[in-house]
C-alpha cells in the first residue's frame, strides 16, 4: 500500500516539477518579448 502512495506521490512531484520548469521556460521566452514590447510602446506614447 505505502508502495503505490510512494509512487503516486513521486508522480505528483514529477508532475510538479514538470509544470514549474514549463512556465519558467515559457516567462523567459515571454518577458523579453513583454518588455520590449512594453518599452517601445512607452517611447511612443513620449514620441
Amino acid at each position: 500500500m505505502f508502495y503505490y502512495l510512494r509512487i503516486a506521490y513521486a508522480k505528483s512531484m514529477d508532475m510538479m516539477a514538470t509544470l514549474i520548469f514549463a512556465f519558467s521556460e515559457i516567462s523567459a521566452i515571454w518577458n523579453p518579448i513583454f518588455t520590449t514590447n512594453t518599452v517601445s510602446g512607452t517611447l511612443h506614447c513620449n514620441v
